[in-house]
């Protein structure tokens, strides 16, 4: 059986916020440049995202704005591609934390925007 909806968005937006938190630090031990540090903004946009989907009574004023979600969610989801592509540059020891924690967390925000896509096309209310 299916979870519901706002408990999968719930723990989408931990894991994509702790994932976000590991990469941060990894990109700060690592020394990297402004470009790994931009995929990090993503996958903290992407949680964001990700939380104010899942509160979305909260956040009235966000939905205010139908047509910018998914621009700004996709530019988040490229952002992080970005990191994954410039965390193959990154020194040996943190090379591999860092792909596997951009990889993880572009996993979990496509996984996200499937299920928000899920929502909007079989509820009979929408999003």
């Amino acid at each position: 059986m299916w979870l519901q909806p706002e408990i999968q968005f719930a723990g989408l937006f931990a894991a994509l916020s702790t994932v976000a938190i590991v990469w941060l630090l990894l990109v700060i031990l690592a020394k990297r440049h402004w470009t790994s540090y931009l995929a990090v903004l993503g996958a903290f946009v992407a949680a964001g995202i990700v939380a104010a989907i899942w509160q979305a009574e909260a956040v009235l004023w966000l939905w205010q704005f139908p047509q910018a979600l998914p621009p700004v969610w996709s530019l988040s989801m490229t952002a992080m591609t970005w990191g994954i592509i410039s965390g193959w540059q990154t020194p040996r020891p943190w090379r591999w934390p860092c792909v596997i924690c951009g990889v993880v967390g572009l996993s979990m925000s496509g996984w996200a925007a499937l299920l928000f896509l899920w929502i909007a096309t079989v509820s009979p209310g929408g999003v």
